[in-house]
Protein backbone atom coordinates (compact mmCIF):
# COMPACT_ATOMS: atom_id res chain seq x y z
CA UNK A 1 0.00 0.00 0.00
CA UNK A 2 1.34 3.41 -0.92
CA UNK A 3 0.12 6.80 0.26
CA UNK A 4 -2.14 7.25 -2.79
CA UNK A 5 -3.84 3.93 -2.02
CA UNK A 6 -4.41 4.99 1.57
CA UNK A 7 -5.78 8.38 0.50
CA UNK A 8 -8.26 6.90 -1.98
CA UNK A 9 -9.24 3.93 0.17
CA UNK A 10 -10.57 6.16 2.92
CA UNK A 11 -12.83 7.96 0.44
CA UNK A 12 -13.89 4.76 -1.32
CA UNK A 13 -14.75 3.18 2.01
CA UNK A 14 -17.51 5.78 2.55
CA UNK A 15 -18.43 6.48 -1.08
CA UNK A 16 -21.86 4.92 -0.54
CA UNK A 17 -22.83 7.99 1.52
CA UNK A 18 -21.79 10.33 -1.28
CA UNK A 19 -23.38 8.18 -3.98
CA UNK A 20 -26.48 7.69 -1.81
CA UNK A 21 -26.54 3.95 -2.36
CA UNK A 22 -26.40 0.83 -0.22
CA UNK A 23 -22.86 0.05 0.99
CA UNK A 24 -22.90 -3.22 -0.95
CA UNK A 25 -23.77 -1.38 -4.19
CA UNK A 26 -21.04 1.27 -4.17
CA UNK A 27 -18.78 -0.68 -6.54
CA UNK A 28 -21.56 -2.12 -8.69
CA UNK A 29 -20.28 -2.20 -12.26
CA UNK A 30 -16.67 -1.63 -11.16
CA UNK A 31 -15.26 -5.07 -10.27
CA UNK A 32 -11.61 -4.02 -10.59
CA UNK A 33 -12.11 -1.10 -8.20
CA UNK A 34 -13.93 -3.41 -5.79
CA UNK A 35 -11.09 -5.97 -5.93
CA UNK A 36 -8.47 -3.27 -5.34
CA UNK A 37 -10.49 -1.80 -2.47
CA UNK A 38 -10.95 -5.19 -0.83
CA UNK A 39 -7.21 -5.88 -1.08
CA UNK A 40 -6.47 -2.57 0.61
CA UNK A 41 -9.06 -2.90 3.39
CA UNK A 42 -8.07 -6.50 4.19
CA UNK A 43 -4.58 -5.41 5.26
CA UNK A 44 -3.81 -5.38 9.00
CA UNK A 45 -2.39 -1.86 8.61
CA UNK A 46 -5.77 -0.66 7.35
CA UNK A 47 -7.58 -2.13 10.35
CA UNK A 48 -5.05 -0.55 12.70
CA UNK A 49 -5.38 2.86 11.02
CA UNK A 50 -9.18 2.73 11.14
CA UNK A 51 -9.14 1.75 14.83
CA UNK A 52 -6.90 4.73 15.58
CA UNK A 53 -9.10 7.01 13.49
CA UNK A 54 -12.27 5.87 15.26
CA UNK A 55 -10.69 6.29 18.70
CA UNK A 56 -9.36 9.78 17.95
CA UNK A 57 -12.62 10.94 16.39
CA UNK A 58 -14.57 9.59 19.37
CA UNK A 59 -12.24 11.39 21.79
CA UNK A 60 -12.95 14.62 19.91
CA UNK A 61 -16.69 13.85 19.79
CA UNK A 62 -16.75 13.75 15.98
CA UNK A 63 -18.76 11.55 13.63
CA UNK A 64 -17.15 9.74 10.68
CA UNK A 65 -17.92 12.82 8.55
CA UNK A 66 -15.98 15.11 10.86
CA UNK A 67 -19.21 16.74 12.06
CA UNK A 68 -19.48 17.14 15.84
CA UNK A 69 -21.69 14.49 17.42
CA UNK A 70 -25.26 15.66 17.95
CA UNK A 71 -25.50 17.57 14.68
CA UNK A 72 -26.98 16.29 11.44
CA UNK A 73 -26.37 19.33 9.28
CA UNK A 74 -23.54 21.84 8.95
CA UNK A 75 -26.02 24.69 9.37
CA UNK A 76 -27.06 23.36 12.80
CA UNK A 77 -23.45 23.32 13.92
CA UNK A 78 -22.79 26.83 12.60
CA UNK A 79 -25.91 28.18 14.32
CA UNK A 80 -24.83 26.66 17.65
CA UNK A 81 -21.31 28.06 17.31
CA UNK A 82 -22.71 31.52 16.54
CA UNK A 83 -25.07 31.37 19.53
CA UNK A 84 -22.20 30.27 21.79
CA UNK A 85 -20.04 33.14 20.51
CA UNK A 86 -22.84 35.63 21.16
CA UNK A 87 -23.40 34.25 24.67
CA UNK A 88 -19.69 34.50 25.44
CA UNK A 89 -19.54 38.05 24.06
CA UNK A 90 -22.55 39.10 26.16
CA UNK A 91 -21.03 37.56 29.29
CA UNK A 92 -17.74 39.38 28.65
CA UNK A 93 -19.45 42.77 28.33
CA UNK A 94 -21.32 42.27 31.63
CA UNK A 95 -18.08 41.83 33.60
Amino acid sequence: MIYADLAFTTWNDRSDAILECAPDDKFKGFPHVQNWHERMTSRPSWAKAMESRARLMDEQRLTWTGMPKGFNRLEECQERLKANDETAANAATKK
